[in-house]
């Protein structure tokens, strides 16, 4: 039952409630089912370990506020304002969040398990570990919770879905949120491999609108962009690929489709996003081709990351007579200005002739050298793709 010395002090406001609660350091505000409609609490009000559970926060105004290990279970929060407010491992199980704003909100570990997340605008800073098992995502506002270039260079601390769990029972009413989410998810990804260093030029005071000017020698500084390895980048890989299991319903609330696997999205993104082809991670860019060569009929086999065989894809391709070749493929992610030399491709082929296949493929997102075209020119078993082949090959794809 919700204290009424509690609701009355909370409805002073921020500042007020602060000091209270500071005197009062060792209780735990109990606001459980309360009628806080439209209560004001601009900005961070303390409200750590706090319950609201089942109570009535409609448009409340909790911008700021600390709502770390609150339990606000079935609590109506419908059009609120959560903006910049801290949920770190706060329980919002069953909570309707319709139309709340949760702008740069920190969410590690909290739980939304059954949330109505629907109609929010949805611009989570972080939400390591967050539970979303059952929540509603439907016509949210997306803020684009991943700037990459920003996460990489300024060492934010953005997140977004692919650290939170539950993601394969999600229930969305559209696509939208995800066709929005999957592709700048992947763009995260790719430019995690970026050089960590960045030109900085001094510059004096900002106050009262002045325009900054650089002053002094600029500085070059290293920078300690999200910390990830391999393993961490395939983590976020097979996160992501649990969206494939991601379903809308119709009125019967019947299965009626799953959404389109994450590698067909890559496709769609690269479609309309061509020139990321070349800032792809080398490993995405060998899942990618790949894909392309599954979908065009191939059974195909990557090679572990960390074991080079002198190839990154076994394929074998049936012809239109049922006889089937063997093929092995090499992936080199390289600048456009960095074309492939006659040692690549020397390489791969006495790798072929060893291994007794039937052909091998040279793949890259730059071009061949002329001594490269020259010797696939005499070799009927030696196929050559370059970066336009490949985007060819992304136009070709079918869904």
């Amino acid at each position: 039952m919700a204290s009424r010395e509690h609701i009355a002090e909370l409805r002073k406001g921020a500042d007020s409630w602060n000091k209270w609660r500071k005197a009062r350091s060792h209780f735990r505000p109990d606001f459980a089912g309360a009628g806080l409609s439209g209560v004001n609490l601009y900005f961070n009000a303390d409200l750590s370990h706090a319950d609201f559970s089942m109570a009535d926060l409609t448009s409340a105004n909790l911008e700021g506020a600390n709502l770390s290990h609150a339990s606000l279970r079935h609590a109506n929060l419908r059009d609120a304002s959560l903006r910049k407010a801290t949920l770190d491992e706060a329980d919002l199980e069953g909570a309707n969040l319709s139309g709340t704003n949760l702008r740069r909100v920190r969410a590690d570990r909290a739980r939304f398990r059954n949330a109505d997340l629907s109609n929010t605008t949805l611009d989570l800073e972080t939400c390591i570990d967050a539970d979303f098992d059952g929540a509603l995502i439907k016509d949210v506002s997306y803020d684009g919770m991943m700037n990459p270039m920003l996460t990489h260079f300024m060492n934010c601390s953005v997140i977004n879905l692919i650290h939170s769990r539950g993601l394969d029972n999600l229930h969305p009413d559209s696509t939208d949120f995800l066709r929005q989410f999957i592709p700048d998810a992947f763009n995260f990804i790719h430019y995690l491999d970026l050089p960590a260093t960045m030109v900085i030029n001094k510059v004096n005071s900002l106050d009262e609108g002045h325009t900054p000017v650089a002053i002094g020698e600029p500085e070059v500084h290293l920078l300690e962009p999200y910390t990830c390895n391999r393993k961490v980048v395939d983590e976020m890989i097979m996160r992501l690929r649990l969206l494939q299991q991601v379903y809308a319903h119709d009125d019967n609330s019947n299965l009626v489709g799953a959404i389109r696997t994450v590698n067909a999205e890559l496709v769609q993104y690269l479609r309309k996003h061509p020139t990321d082809l070349r800032m792809l991670n080398w490993r995405t860019f060998e899942e990618l081709i790949a894909e392309l060569l599954s979908n065009f009929g191939w059974s195909v086999e990557l090679t572990r990351p960390t074991k080079d065989n002198g190839y990154d894809i076994l394929g074998i391709h049936r012809d239109v007579s049922g006889i089937s070749h063997t093929w092995i493929i090499e992936c080199k992610c390289w600048a456009e200005s960095q074309k492939v030399g006659i040692e690549v491709a020397r390489a791969l082929y006495t790798v072929k002739n060893e291994l007794k296949v039937g052909g091998a493929l040279l793949a890259t997102t730059s071009d061949f050298t002329r001594g490269v075209k020259a010797f696939k020119a005499s070799r009927y078993d030696f196929e050559l793709r370059n970066y336009d082949g490949i985007l060819e090959w992304l136009n070709s794809y079918r869904k």
